[in-house]
């Protein structure tokens, strides 16, 4: 098996799409250190043999994305994406091994890292989720991506997110893999070491992380943002937000005896400790009522992991709820740019397929969330609800559909049938009997298609197309059809009808083929 199928093989996705990237050529950076790169766009065909072998070719500057979510809601593989810079992925490497993850280490373009996990069988894409966000944690790096993204796929349109995959350009690359000694391993040891690290399901749902690498004692049931800030240290101008949410923490786990161990807790994780004075202020505030964590605030906003957290018994699903918060997470909104439009959102990882009335209204959206994810979201005030479908709306990912899939388009091709097929009239008069006609009408215009408009949508209705009324028609006929309109009067009755240039007919029959003579 040569190396590019070696790679087909172990990063086996998503089979219907791919994504492509370019990395230009000289070394641009953006403010964040990270290589400026262009995403050309995900591509409908499946990463072939082809795809590997150029990405894999020395030199290449054009690399491939590969969807870890398959449509059965499995994945072989996972990742999540250290984008922090600059990172030391030795020191990172190290971590990897204390903590024994059997994930493997590979640099990216920019110097950040991904960390795979390989799996001997297909496992359902959400217990992938989970563990990667639990170790995302473990390693002190929360709230960052975890691939896949989903899941599951909303439906045979959507297509998930896809990761960069290392190695490109072959074994003079950056993308390399670490050994555990820190050094870069070639593209065969990089295979031996996903082959050696694969685990199964049963390893996934029974591996347990030894207990310091959940914070200990001092942490037990807590935000994974509050243990993680703990281990890195509380950064000075932090250090009041950062104990304000560490008080709450106390107030749900000691309520008897939040002062003693806010106390504790300044003196043991801050540093320099926050000065009495104010530590009394926090105190004062914290004891006149119960607060919710402060998640979008700094420094807690960039070491968020809701996922994780509302699993801990004092996280944000525990004790005292936020009334602010829905208790689901979502990923990005993508646009399918059909007539109407419909919406994909990650809905804690399950992509959904929304309405546009479906996102501006709480209950519509809870009914299809609760029908197709068996969770009921937590209702939240309309500005909140407001300003949170319009924050992801103003990032919505839009994407051109093929012109079949939209509404117009289906249109077209039943207005096509219903116009053109065998049921046409012969002559003007049998528009009464509900067939289009198409001719000149008076001996001297130019042929057209005329046809009552309550005879299209009866078949539309018999061909299972709903949410149809004349006004909209209308206006798609007029925009797109030259339509005109009449009044005629046939056999003494009025009638009022439209009509447009005609469609282009089938000329010839299609043939059918013959069978061999041995065959008959």
């Amino acid at each position: 098996m040569s190396t590019a199928e070696s790679f087909l093989k172990l990063f086996e996705g998503l089979d219907r799409a791919h994504g492509r990237y370019v990395v230009p050529r000289g070394t641009a950076t953006d403010s964040a250190g990270k290589l400026i790169g262009t995403v050309r766009h995900t591509v409908d065909a499946p990463p072939t043999l082809a795809v590997w072998e150029k990405h894999l070719q020395a030199g290449s500057d054009e690399g491939v994305g590969i969807i870890p979510i398959r449509d059965d809601a499995t994945v072989r593989f996972g990742a999540f994406d250290v984008d922090v810079y600059p990172l030391d992925i030795v020191a990172l490497e190290k971590e990897r091994q204390r903590l024994g993850l059997p994930l493997v280490l590979c640099r990216t373009k920019s110097g950040g890292a991904h960390l795979y996990i390989f799996t001997s069988e297909p496992v359902n894409a959400s217990l992938v989720r989970q563990r990667l966000m639990e170790w995302s944690v473990a390693v002190g790096y929360p709230g960052i991506e975890v691939f896949p993204k989903q899941s599951k796929l909303a439906s045979k349109n959507d297509t998930g997110n896809w990761i960069n995959m290392p190695y490109q350009g072959g074994e003079h690359t950056t993308r390399y893999a670490l050994k555990p000694d820190g050094s870069a391993a070639t593209m065969d040891e990089f295979l031996a070491m996903a082959a050696e690290r694969s685990v199964d399901k049963v390893w996934l749902e029974t591996f347990v992380l030894p207990p310091e690498a959940l914070g200990g004692a001092a942490w037990e049931g807590a935000p994974p943002c509050l243990e993680t800030l703990a281990r890195k240290g509380f950064a000075q101008g932090s250090r009041n937000n950062a104990l304000f949410n560490i008080a709450i923490y106390l107030q749900r786990r000691f309520p008897d005896d939040l002062s003693t161990k806010l106390d504790e807790y300044n003196e043991r994780f801050v540093s320099p400790p926050l000065p009495a004075n104010e530590l009394a202020d926090i105190k004062r505030s914290i004891t006149r009522k119960k607060y919710s964590y402060k998640c979008k605030d700094d420094p807690i906003c960039h070491v968020c992991q809701k996922p994780v957290c509302r699993k801990r018994e004092h996280g944000v699903g525990g004790k005292g709820t936020s009334n602010t918060d829905v208790g689901v997470d979502f990923g990005r909104m993508v646009k399918l740019k059909t007539e109407p439009p419909m919406y994909i959102w990650d809905v804690d990882g399950i992509r959904l397929e929304f309405e546009y009335d479906d996102l501006i209204d709480q209950r519509r959206f809870g009914k299809v969330v609760g029908m197709r994810t068996n969770k009921i979201p937590l209702p939240v005030k309309g500005d909140t609800w407001f300003d949170l479908v319009r924050a992801h709306m103003l990032d919505v990912d839009e994407r051109e559909v093929p012109i079949d899939a939209t509404r117009e388009g289906q249109w077209d091709e039943h207005l096509h049938d219903f116009c053109t097929s065998r049921v046409k009239a012969r002559a003007a008069e049998e528009l009464l009997l509900g067939k289009p006609y198409t001719g000149g009408m008076n001996g001297s215009d130019a042929p057209r298609t005329y046809f009552r408009v309550g005879d299209f949508i009866s078949y539309l209705q018999q061909h299972k197309v709903t949410g149809t009324d004349e006004r909209l028609l209308f206006v798609w006929l007029q925009r797109s059809k030259d339509l005109a309109e009449h009044d005629f009067e046939f056999k003494g009755k009025p009638m009022k009808c439209w009509s447009i240039q005609p469609y282009r007919e089938q000329t010839e029959p299609h043939d059918v083929p013959a069978k061999p003579v041995e065959e008959m």
